[in-house]
């Protein structure tokens, strides 16, 4: 799949560059903050760290 993201890339316009690179960057922070929810929804997972 990278392969045919890097194969495809050059084909595309500045403009359509950037939407792609802006749709990246928000399908890696959707994911980050959905994994952020699964860990705070562990019950007493802060209670238990210490962040000395």
């Amino acid at each position: 799949m990278q392969q045919q993201l890097h194969e495809l890339l050059p084909q595309l316009s500045p403009e359509r560059s950037r939407v792609l690179a802006d749709f990246a960057a928000y399908l890696v922070n959707t994911e980050s903050e959905a994994a952020t929810q699964e860990l705070l929804a562990i019950p007493g997972l802060l209670e238990k760290s210490t962040f000395n």
